[in-house]
């Protein structure tokens, strides 16, 4: 699976942070090359080339981008 950067990664077995995901993208600009990818969408793989493990994901969100994972906050 290739991955574009910047992503945000969340929940999405979770019914808010689905809704607030969405809510978030449609607001990027029409330029904008974000996107948003539900952690459970990610193998392992996919994961580690984000530099993310599968317990960090389970337990927050997380933007992505050419600098590295930020996030965590929960």
């Amino acid at each position: 699976m290739a991955i574009t950067l910047p992503v945000l990664v969340f929940d999405g077995d979770c019914g808010f942070c689905t809704s607030v995901a969405h809510r978030i993208e449609e607001r990027w600009p029409a330029k904008s090359s974000a996107t948003t990818i539900a952690s459970h969408d990610l193998d392992d793989r996919a994961l580690d080339h984000l530099g993310l493990s599968r317990s960090q994901v389970e337990e927050a969100a997380w933007w992505v981008d050419t600098e590295g994972a930020r996030g965590g906050e929960q």
